[in-house]
């Protein structure tokens, strides 16, 4: 039984992780078509191409993020294999978000955001500063995971100052109101 549900988990994530490779490979032509042969001439008064060298650094690094994330990926959602080849166990299940797999969620998202980046960067060169918006996102969240550490705020449960003493301390009784 449960090596069946292993082979489940192990056909959805090949699933999804091909539908990231196809999605990939579209956005990736589309891009190139729409960047280096589509715009220039469909638009050749308005359509203004800055030098090709910047853009290409940009299509080079995002393209090894991708590559990088989706080997990591994959890798992470290796099944353990038996000695006649059936699957045994997977480590981590990519449908189902509950797994723990927070580090590959997060590296979805940054695929996500580069092929936003790639589809609306073939026509405007400003978008790609929306990339900046993933080291912005990650450096907010580790900053608020440490500052509690450097700053010395939080850590406890806050006491007020009767419990600390000892002395003036409320009761917790209702009082009874005051008859007139």
């Amino acid at each position: 039984m449960a090596k069946s549900s292993a082979k489940r988990t192990h056909e959805s994530n090949t699933r999804i992780l091909t539908l990231h490779v196809r999605i990939h490979l579209f956005v990736t032509l589309l891009h190139c078509l729409l960047r280096i042969l589509a715009l220039p001439y469909l638009f050749p008064s308005t359509y203004t191409s800055p030098p090709i060298y910047p853009h290409l650094v940009r299509l080079v690094l995002t393209q090894a993020a991708c590559i990088l994330l989706y080997r990591f990926a994959a890798s992470s959602t290796e099944p353990e294999l038996a000695a006649n080849g059936a699957v045994e166990s997977v480590a981590m299940d990519l449908a189902d978000k509950r797994s723990g797999g927070w580090v590959v969620e997060y590296g979805f998202d940054v695929v996500y955001v580069i092929w936003f980046c790639w589809g609306v960067g073939a026509a405007l060169d400003a978008v790609w500063w929306v990339m900046w918006v993933i080291p912005a996102f990650t450096t907010y969240k580790i900053w608020s995971l440490i500052s509690p550490f450097l700053f010395g705020r939080g850590g406890g449960p806050v006491e007020e100052e009767g419990k600390k003493t000892g002395k003036g301390a409320a009761s917790k009784r209702k009082q009874p109101a005051a008859r007139r």
